[in-house]
């Protein structure tokens, strides 16, 4: 296996990065890797994503029938807000 050394890390970032690991009960270098790990496999296939999205847009759109009201889209953005 590879040493990767990342040089130059900011305070903030290297604070985040530890305190994710924690939430994830990973090591700081196990964390890093599974970063790194999903973040490639998600971009090795740009279409299949694509192709994922459309699908759940278009799973969602079948559940609507008809247009929606601008009341019901005004109600749908306010929703959950305080």
């Amino acid at each position: 296996m590879t040493t990767l050394t990342v040089k130059n890390v900011p305070d903030h970032v290297h604070k985040k990065l530890r305190l994710r690991a924690s939430a994830s009960r990973r090591s700081l270098n196990s964390e890093l890797l599974h970063i790194i790990e999903s973040t490639l496999e998600a971009d090795q296939d740009p279409a299949a994503e694509a192709a994922g999205i459309l699908r759940k847009a278009r799973e969602l759109r079948s559940r609507f029938s008809g247009e929606l009201t601008s009341a019901e889209v005004d109600a749908a953005i306010d929703e959950g807000r305080p």
